[in-house]
């Protein structure tokens, strides 16, 4: 038994030794042994070998995020022998504070040892006394908003370490659209003492739904450049890669404050902080005459508020004139003063009078709601008179002219007697006549060809048949679907894609101005009701009877909604000849 174990002990001690020569060292380091949350640590990967595959990094996605990672191999020779190395450089963030650990990670038969990471929490200026050397400062104006009104969100990056890249998260609220304005504003401020670089940014937010409009924290990550870097011409940087950074603001709670009771319910919702009309007429000065058009473009703007928000003008004119709107232009663009959006719409009337005489074009009067007050106000263009002149007479008869005739001519007259020979008169009567019948027989010719084609026509007519019927009636089912399913939003999104296919010339872009271009009543109510439920107050409420309102709406959705010139009773401004 001993001569058996003194054989074997060398052997097992030269097969570990060939082992442990065989397998390669398989290492990870980090670079800190303690963080801040909001930074980002390396952790290095090393086999002493060159490897042609890579470590299995799922494992550590559970408490880190990866932020990037790179791959190099080089060749050592030490003492005349060569050493391949293969080193992975990974760049992970903390998900949490506290004491993390790194697992073992795996490369073929090899592994690491588990490492520890300390991670502390971020303070706040207020926990340390000091300002952070990057930090998010985020403000809204103002803190209480009505429905659909202009929020103006602030957001500001402080810096006092060189950034080599970055990037921010626009803020993302739930029922509420979001527009940024404008560049990034960048300039130096200097806080106790410290100098920091500042990015500004400026969002517009358009809160969709009243109660508690909650915006969550935006989020900033970028690169800090190394303390060694620095800056060759024409090279660019060149250093150690830097450290990833990510810091999160604050989050926020607006209260939006629904439409108020006493705005007039069947007027379009306009909260804004001011709004006015105007007009321009297309003739100075002001003169009308029967039959002649005269253009008045109406102008209505909104301070605080978006374009699509704003209603169609259609003015109440006297039935002595005719009245043909043409399609309005609208915009929003940035103002300069306290970064509101201006919207603005343009909407050109065509008048032509029928009757001469003095009539009074009525006031205008738009209610708004000033959100800065509180205040229900009204914008108002003043009723005018005006006088419209008879038409023009423009066939005035030509007057005839005839020479004086002297005494001398009555003379010669009375005493000469001019000769008419009987052929002459009886060849030009003859010509007359002959040119006379023959014009009537072509006449009468082209006449019967005419009643002929027109009754051929009448008899085989050319069906065709409008492309647009067939969407048109799937618009219409896609209304019902919603509405006896008592889905008001998606009942909006089917009337307005309705309406889209009905007047692709003049789309509107609302529930109201949809009810303004239907002619059924009761369509109209059902129309305006779904509106007022939607943006009148909380959208879950059940007071919308979605099954009882498709019953109204679809009077005013007939078949014959296929004919576009149907659904404008004024004759053509120019009518084809």
């Amino acid at each position: 038994m001993k001569n058996y174990q003194l054989f074997a002990t060398p052997f097992v001690i030269i097969l570990w030794l060939y082992s442990t020569s065989t397998l390669a060292a398989f290492t990870a380091k980090l670079d800190r042994q303690t963080i801040s949350e909001q930074d980002s640590f390396l952790l290095t990967l090393q086999v002493d070998k060159q490897s042609q595959e890579s470590p299995d990094l799922s494992i550590l996605e559970q408490d880190f995020d990866l932020i990037s990672s790179s791959q190099s191999t080089e060749m050592q020779t030490i003492n005349g022998r060569s050493k391949s190395l293969t080193r992975w450089q990974i760049s992970l963030l903390p998900k949490s504070s506290g004491e993390l650990v790194i697992p073992a990670i795996r490369l073929g038969q090899e592994q690491t040892q588990p490492l520890t990471l300390k991670v502390t929490p971020e303070k706040t200026k207020e926990q340390s006394g000091a300002y952070p050397e990057i930090f998010l400062e985020v403000e809204v104006k103002p803190e209480t908003a009505y429905l659909q009104s202009q929020i103006t969100y602030i957001l500001r990056l402080y810096h006092s370490l060189p950034l080599n890249s970055g990037q921010i998260t626009p803020p993302q609220p739930n029922h509420a659209r979001v527009e940024k304005l404008g560049e990034n504003k960048r300039y130096q401020t200097r806080l106790e003492g410290k100098n920091y670089g500042v990015v500004e940014q400026y969002y517009a937010i358009f809160p969709e739904q009243s109660g508690n409009l909650q915006i969550p924290p935006v989020q900033f990550q970028g690169l800090v450049m190394g303390s060694r870097t620095q800056k060759r011409p024409f090279m660019g940087f060149y250093s150690d890669s830097g450290r990833t950074v990510r810091k999160k603001s604050k989050a926020l709670s607006i209260k939006i404050l629904p439409r108020p009771s006493v705005f007039p319910q069947q007027a379009v919702w306009l909260p804004a902080r001011a709004v006015s009309l105007g007009e321009q007429w297309s003739v100075n000065p002001l003169e009308f005459q029967v039959g002649e058009p005269v253009t008045r473009t109406i102008t209505l703007s909104a301070l605080g508020l978006y374009a699509e928000h704003l209603p169609t003008l259609s003015p109440a004119n006297p039935e002595t004139f005719k009245q043909y709107p043409d399609q309005a232009q609208t915009e929003t663009r940035l103002t300069d003063s306290e970064h509101l959006l201006m919207a603005q719409q343009q909407q050109p009337i065509a008048l032509v009078p029928t009757q001469a005489g003095q009539f009074t074009l009525p006031e205008i009067s738009l209610p708004w709601w000033d959100t800065q007050q509180g205040e229900l106000r009204y914008a108002r263009l003043p009723a005018r008179t005006v006088t419209v002149l008879p038409a023009a007479v423009s066939d005035k008869p030509t007057p005839v002219t005839t020479a004086p005739i002297t005494s001398t001519q009555t003379n010669q007259a009375n005493n000469q007697v001019v000769p008419v020979k009987a052929e002459s008169i009886w060849g030009l009567s003859i010509i007359y006549w002959f040119w006379l019948a023959l014009l009537l027989t072509g006449a009468w010719i082209l006449g019967l060809l005419f009643y002929w084609l027109s009754r051929h026509h009448q008899q085989n007519p050319d069906k065709k048949i409008n492309p647009r019927l067939g969407n048109l009636k799937a618009a219409r089912k896609n209304i019902e679907r919603a509405c006896v399913a008592t889905d008001a939003k998606v009942a909006r999104e089917a009337l307005l894609a309705w309406a889209k296919l009905q007047w692709p010339t003049q789309q509107p872009r609302g529930l109201a101005q949809l009810a303004n271009l239907l002619s059924v009543t009761a369509s109209q109510q059902a129309i305006l009701e779904l509106e007022r439920y939607l943006y009148g107050g909380s959208s879950t409420a059940p007071d919308w009877d979605g099954a009882e309102a498709w019953q109204r709406i679809r009077m005013g959705l007939h078949e014959d909604i296929q004919d576009n010139d149907k659904s404008n009773p004024l004759p053509e401004l120019y009518p084809a000849a």
